[in-house]
């Protein structure tokens, strides 16, 4: 016969587990006592989940599919279940039921995600307070999983806390839980929780490369909150400056590897307080953190800046030589279209003629007078070599196209 529930009816003082189960809704998180003599099923059909002083009966059928539970209540009738307050342990109780827990991962059909989109950790978006509380809620199945040696639970938990792309939960929240959480006894299990908080603050939130923890340490919501729990929680300032550091020098090799597009001042002028796309106060960091790295980015930086001065001087050099040979090329046409005067031998002995034909075209051409007439113009026998200027236009002058050949 079950009682009836009212406000007291939860309350394991009045209603101990000795002689009382609770039975559960657990979406409302309600216990309602009924006694144990009147509950209707045998004793080898159930096994008791103990937590606090409830004690709730759980078809021992449904536990068939949970391996690493098997060992434990083969031996033992009671399961207990390590819990600080009701939520946690009904999340546990759907879990039994279902394999799987609330709050549901809302499931993306749109076309425009892809598998590698929705990959966690997630990255921070705007904050939701009114949003469930995934996160925290995954860390604590994950630490119960590990407390229980409950591995499918673990294993759930885990898949789920890198199933989700993008939280609007509150993230400082998220790291208390991991870092303030001292339940966990296996330091396997710590060390994955760890590296699961160092990829979510290493997340890309955008093709910017701008990261969670960037998000968290500019963000006036955030900074505040993230620089106290740095100072109080050594383990997780360590991991956030690992983070810091790696996030450094992946950025570093990268430049390395592909030189970086540079950003222009307004002016157009490159900007000098950047190396490879890394600030003067990445670069210090860097010469601190990896010395190495440092010096082989400065090296680089200064070869690629030798090879684009040397590539300007040619590009210099080559304009140059077009612009002189411009102007030979203006000078020889001037020079072709200039009329002379004399043959190319300066003879003593030519002057200036008219036009004269030359294989069907008007050219220019001089008189070049190679003999000098004297008594009997008429007679040929009376011609002797030229000393000096024929008259000009003479008969007996030969002329040539320019320039003669004497």
């Amino acid at each position: 016969m079950k009682l009836p529930e009212s406000a007291n009816g939860s309350n394991p003082k009045l209603y101990p587990k000795s002689h009382y189960f609770h039975t559960i809704k657990a979406d409302k998180f309600s216990f309602t006592p009924v006694l144990r003599t009147r509950y209707p099923a045998g004793s080898g059909e159930y096994v008791e989940l103990h937590y606090a002083d409830y004690a709730v009966p759980f078809p021992r059928s449904k536990l068939t599919v949970f391996e690493s539970l098997q060992p434990r209540i083969s031996k033992e009738n009671t399961v207990k279940v390590p819990v600080a307050s009701k939520r946690p342990f009904c999340t546990f109780y759907s879990f039994l039921f279902k394999q799987d827990y609330p709050p549901e991962l809302v499931q993306t059909t749109t076309p425009y995600f892809t598998p590698s989109a929705t990959q966690g950790p997630p990255s921070i978006r705007d904050f939701r307070a009114d949003d469930p509380a995934y996160l925290v809620n995954d860390i604590q199945m994950f630490a119960l999983g590990s407390q229980m040696s409950f591995a499918e639970l673990r294993n759930k938990a885990f898949e789920r806390l890198y199933s989700m792309g993008e939280t609007h939960n509150d993230p400082m929240a998220v790291f208390e839980e991991i870092y303030g959480d001292n339940t966990i006894e296996n330091q396997g299990d710590k060390d994955t929780l760890r590296k699961w908080a160092r990829d979510f603050l290493s997340k890309q939130v955008d093709e910017s490369g701008k990261t969670n923890i960037c998000i968290l340490q500019q963000s006036e919501q955030w900074k505040n909150r993230l620089a106290e729990f740095r100072k109080v929680n050594e383990l997780f300032d360590v991991d956030c400056s690992k983070v810091e550091e790696d996030l450094l020098l992946n950025k570093a090799l990268k430049a390395l590897e592909k030189e970086e597009k540079k950003e222009k001042n307004e002016d157009g002028k490159r900007n000098c307080e950047e190396i490879g796309g890394l600030s003067l106060d990445e670069l210090e960091a860097l010469h601190d953190a990896f010395p190495e790295i440092h010096s082989r980015l400065l090296d680089k930086h200064e070869a690629d800046q030798k090879a684009k001065e040397q590539k300007e001087k040619e590009k210099e050099k080559e304009k140059g030589k077009e612009k002189d040979g411009g102007k030979s090329k203006e000078n020889a046409t001037a020079k072709d279209d200039k009329e002379p005067s004399t043959c190319n031998h300066n003879c003593t002995h030519c002057h200036n003629a008219s036009l004269v034909s030359h294989h069907g075209k008007d050219v220019a051409c001089i008189a070049h007078d190679p003999h000098f007439w004297t008594g009997c113009f008429d007679s040929p026998l009376f011609m002797h070599p030229a000393q000096s200027h024929t008259t000009y236009g003479h008969h007996g002058a030969p002329y040539y196209p320019i320039p003669p050949h004497c």
